[in-house]
């Protein structure tokens, strides 16, 4: 059975993909959002997974940015189980 995205693959690649995050002032405000976005994934995995298409948006503040945001989505299929 094919387990889909797991959660060790999902915060492997939201911490890659902020890392790239410029200038580091950004990267460092988005910490906050990246927590709350492990913290939802830890949730979802603890619930059973998820199917379907699902989008949890988490925001935060970047200097006059007040609509930055992280998005955790399900396009397809049947993740965070593990």
């Amino acid at each position: 059975m094919n387990t889909g995205v797991t959660f060790g693959q999902a915060v492997s690649t939201l911490n890659q993909a902020v890392s790239t995050v410029t200038p580091s002032k950004a990267r460092q405000a988005a910490q906050g959002a990246v927590q709350q976005a492990v913290a939802y994934m830890q949730r979802v995995v603890a619930s059973g997974g998820i199917v379907g298409r699902t989008s949890k948006p988490v925001g935060f503040t970047y200097r006059n940015y007040s609509d930055a945001r992280i998005d955790v989505e399900n396009l397809i299929g049947y993740n965070l189980r593990s």
